[in-house]
């Protein structure tokens, strides 16, 4: 595993109309830009991408669905597919679709 750091707090704990700057996870991609550890044309680059696919509507219907994961289970799954370049929701996705081909169901 690289050295990505993970920060997970709920979303509850955000206030209403809060500088993001000041988030730490801006702070730490602030220093690793100054550092040169980071491209920072490379990363609003992926800021741009991400926002619009975020803005393009599905080509099929989709519904929402909240599942609970113990902490250790979701911060190693969003690490591992930010290594990979996927999406959670992709990677769930795709084990649900395997499971009802082949899984055992009972």
């Amino acid at each position: 595993m690289t050295g990505i750091s993970v920060i997970h707090r709920p979303k509850h704990d955000k206030p209403a109309g809060r500088d993001i700057a000041n988030e730490p996870e801006m702070i730490e991609l602030k220093r690793m830009i100054r550092a040169g550890e980071l491209d920072a044309g490379r990363t609003t680059g992926h800021l741009k991408e991400e926002t619009m696919k975020t803005k393009t509507k599905p080509t099929i219907p989709l519904k929402l669905l909240t599942i609970r994961l113990p902490v250790d289970v979701h911060r190693a799954l969003k690490v591992a597919t930010a290594e990979e370049g996927k999406g959670m929701g992709e990677v769930i996705e795709g084990l649900v679709r395997k499971w009802l081909v082949g899984g055992k169901r009972s």
